[in-house]
C-alpha cells in the first residue's frame, strides 16, 4: 500500500486509470442513448424465414436470363407490355418505350423540363394500361398520370402530396385499372418518400394503404389501411379481388371487390421468403401470379432487427440505414409463381445474384419472362420454353 505524505493510502495509478476509462465508457454510453433519431422505432414480429428446399429447392434457373438493353435503360422499376412493346418508367422520371428490336425511345417526361432530384423530377413505379388504351402511371412523387403513347400527351389524374382522410400520399408504389377504369393503387407512407424506402423499412410503422380512384367522381377513397410499406397491386382475372402486397409483412391481402364477402380481406400468402414486391398475372396457369423479391430474408438482417426496436435505435446512431443495408444484405434473385389461392408453384432463384438481383416485378409475354428493376442499368429475360413450368 502506497502513503501520501500525509500518512494516508494513495490509489495506484493503473487504478485510476481503469476508473476513468469506465466513467468515459458510462458518459459515452449515455450521451449515445440520448442522441436523438429522426424517427421512433416500432416492434413488430415475424415467424421464421421458411424453409421451400424439400418441395422447391433452391435453383439457378435465373442464371440462364439474359442481360438486354445494358446502359440503356436505368432503373425499370415496372413494365408494361401493348401491341408488341414494352413501356417502362426510368430512374431519371422518363417514360420509355422499347420495340420489338429492342430500341428505346422516349414517350414523356412527368417532371418540368429541368429539375435537379427525383423528388421534382418524379421517379415512375408502377405502370398499367387501361381499357381506353391509356398508359396509367404512378409516379412515387408526383402522383397518377394518363399518358397517350402515340402522342406523348399526359394528363395529371391526381396530383402530389394529395391528402385523403387527413393523411398525405407521399410514397406513391403501384396500381391496376379495372376494365371500368377505376384505378386501385398503394401508398407506402405518409412520413417518408420513395427515396427513404429504407428509413421506412426500419421504422416499421404500418401507415400504407390501398387506395381507390374513381374515374368518374375524381375521388380517392381509403379500401385497406395499416400496411407496412404497401407495395403490389394485381386484379384477379375475374375481377373479383385485388391482390396487395404488404413488403414490410412478408405477405399479400386478398381484398375482395365482389361477392359475398365484398369490401373484406383475407391473407392471401404469408412468410414468403423475401420483401414482396409487384404482383403480375400468369401466362403458365390459369389465374396465376408472379411475385417479385428484391430481397431474400435469409440474405438480409430484417428478421433479426424486426422484435428489436432498441437494436434498430442503437444502430441508426451510428449507421444510416443505406449502410446498414448494405454491409447486411447479399444479392440475390428469387421469384416466385403462386396459384390463384397463393400456393407456390414453382421457384427460379439466381442464388448468387451475379445475372438476376432485385427483382421488382415479372412481366409475362407468353414466351418470356422479363424482369424489372428498380436499381439496375439494364433489364433482364429468360424464355419460357428453356425451363418446365409446372402447371
Amino acid at each position: 500500500m502506497r502513503l501520501d505524505i500525509a500518512g494516508k493510502p494513495t490509489q495506484p495509478s493503473s487504478d485510476i486509470f481503469l476508473n476513468t476509462v469506465i466513467t468515459v465508457h458510462i458518459v459515452v454510453t449515455a450521451i449515445i442513448f440520448l442522441l436523438p433519431i429522426p424517427f421512433e422505432p416500432v416492434e413488430f414480429n415475424l415467424p421464421d424465414p421458411p424453409y421451400l428446399g424439400d418441395s422447391f429447392p433452391e435453383n439457378t434457373h435465373l442464371k440462364k436470363a439474359e442481360r438486354i438493353l445494358d446502359d440503356s435503360i436505368l432503373g425499370p422499376e415496372s413494365l408494361a407490355y401493348h401491341l408488341g412493346e414494352i413501356y417502362s418508367g426510368t430512374a431519371d422520371g422518363k417514360i420509355v418505350r422499347i420495340s420489338k428490336d429492342l430500341l428505346v425511345s422516349d414517350v414523356a417526361i412527368l417532371g418540368p423540363p429541368s429539375c435537379a432530384n427525383e423528388t421534382e423530377c418524379g421517379r415512375p413505379l408502377g405502370l398499367r394500361f387501361g381499357p381506353d388504351g391509356g398508359l396509367y402511371v404512378l409516379d412515387a412523387f408526383l402522383g397518377l398520370f394518363r399518358i397517350n403513347v402515340t402522342t406523348g400527351e399526359k394528363s395529371q389524374l391526381i396530383p402530389k402530396d394529395t391528402e385523403v382522410d387527413g393523411k398525405p400520399i407521399l410514397f406513391f408504389n403501384d396500381l391496376d385499372v379495372h376494365s371500368n377504369g377505376t384505378v386501385y393503387f398503394t401508398h407506402s407512407s405518409s412520413r417518408w418518400h420513395r427515396h427513404q424506402h429504407l428509413t421506412l423499412a426500419m421504422e416499421g410503422t404500418s401507415d400504407g394503404r390501398l387506395l381507390k380512384y374513381d374515374p368518374s367522381s375524381r375521388r380517392v377513397s381509403v379500401l385497406m389501411d395499416g400496411l407496412a410499406l404497401a407495395n403490389g397491386v394485381q386484379l384477379s382475372q375475374d375481377e373479383s379481388f385485388l391482390l396487395v402486397a404488404e413488403g414490410g409483412r412478408m405477405r399479400i391481402h386478398r381484398y375482395f371487390l365482389s361477392g359475398e364477402k365484398s369490401g373484406k380481406t383475407e391473407i392471401f400468402a404469408e412468410n414468403l421468403p423475401g420483401f414482396v414486391d409487384n404482383i403480375r398475372p400468369s401466362s403458365t396457369t390459369g389465374g396465376g401470379f408472379w411475385v417479385a423479391h428484391p430481397t431474400v430474408r435469409r440474405r438480409c438482417i430484417y428478421d433479426l432487427l424486426a422484435p428489436r426496436p432498441w437494436l434498430r435505435r442503437l444502430l441508426l446512431k451510428f449507421f444510416t440505414p443505406e449502410t446498414i443495408f448494405q454491409y447486411t444484405t447479399k444479392p440475390y434473385g428469387l421469384i416466385l409463381e403462386l396459384n390463384d389461392e397463393g400456393e407456390i408453384l414453382q421457384r427460379m432463384d439466381d442464388p448468387a445474384g451475379s445475372t438476376v438481383s432485385v427483382v421488382s416485378e415479372v412481366l409475362d409475354t407468353g414466351d418470356h419472362l422479363h424482369l424489372g428493376s428498380y436499381s439496375t442499368p439494364f433489364l433482364t429475360r429468360i424464355q419460357i420454353s428453356q425451363e418446365k413450368f409446372l402447371v
